[in-house]
């Protein structure tokens, strides 16, 4: 009994540091906020796919497994060492130290309790990759729906907008949305929350689950929408302060705030659903007779 607890306690240490030390290197050498607090959302998304196992957690490794993941866990680091700016290696260690953390606690033919987790740090490659391949194409329909949806927002409250291809204009100003203000790492963001959502509080019914995952695409949408139109009333109008605001939503944190919104919408809507869900269950078969 002791040596499981001293096992289970050092296993969540060193998952702990090796989550900590790849946030370290990823913000020591990477430049791009809304990709680090994807990194944030994944290593805590598969922390919380294991959290029902950590209570009983019981580190039985192979000897094969023990040295297997052992090397995966010793490379990464070292090998995070070696990172500076642009290595694709970065985006590809979460799952290489998810693997070697799962080895050191269990047989190879009995991870099947760490594969959500595993599912969860594999996903940030394919995010970058997301974000790389719209990258290349700056004129992508993204952009010139969201300016329309700007200008039709504005102009239902009655604020005069006008819209040409993707340049929403007001009465003293305008505002361009180029790709990387079109909502594509709030999309990427939000439909991750919900991969996470669906892995560490499953539904039922296949509906449900994509339903959430459609509902994301939307929910991103107008909460940019929403950040765009802001935007537009900084530059539009003559506001106190207007180079700091429009920098702050713009580039800074406050552009965060509306990736919380989208994501608090979201996890309303899956309390929801799950609520739905514990209520049918504990109707009894019989309550309808």
């Amino acid at each position: 009994m002791l040596r499981s607890f001293r096992s289970r306690r050092l296993w969540i240490l060193l998952a702990a540091l090796l989550a900590c030390h790849h946030l370290w290197v990823f913000h020591s050498t990477q430049d791009e906020l809304q990709l680090l607090v994807m990194l944030m959302l994944i290593w805590g998304g598969a922390l919380l796919c294991i959290e029902d196992l950590l209570p009983s957690l019981d580190p039985r490794p192979t000897r094969g497994g023990l040295i297997l993941g052992a090397v995966l866990v010793v490379w990464s680091v070292l090998r995070a060492e070696l990172i500076l700016a642009r290595d694709f290696v970065i985006y590809l260690l979460p799952l290489i130290e998810g693997l070697g953390l799962a080895l050191l606690c269990a047989p190879p033919r009995r991870l099947r309790p760490f594969a959500a987790s595993l599912l969860i740090l594999s996903l940030f490659m394919p995010a970058v990759l997301v974000r790389k391949f719209y990258d290349h194409y700056p004129e992508a329909p993204l952009s010139h729906l969201t300016a329309l949806a700007t200008g039709v927002g504005l102009q239902t409250v009655g604020i005069p907008a006008d819209v040409q291809g993707r340049l929403v204009s007001l009465p003293y100003g305008a505002v361009e949305v180029s790709g990387p203000c079109s909502g594509r790492d709030l999309m990427v963001m939000v439909i991750l929350v919900a991969v996470i959502f669906l892995l560490a509080f499953p539904l039922d019914r296949w509906r449900n689950r994509m339903f959430v995952l459609l509902a994301a695409v939307p929910l991103a949408m107008l909460s940019n929408v929403i950040r765009i139109a802001l935007l537009a009333l900084i530059v539009g109008f003559q506001v106190p302060h207007q180079q700091v605001l429009f920098d702050f939503f713009h580039e800074d944190m406050g552009s965060l705030v509306f990736s919380v919104i989208a994501v608090a919408l979201l996890a309303r809507l899956y309390l929801l659903l799950i609520d739905r869900q514990l209520a049918a269950a504990a109707v009894p078969p019989d309550a309808g007779s």
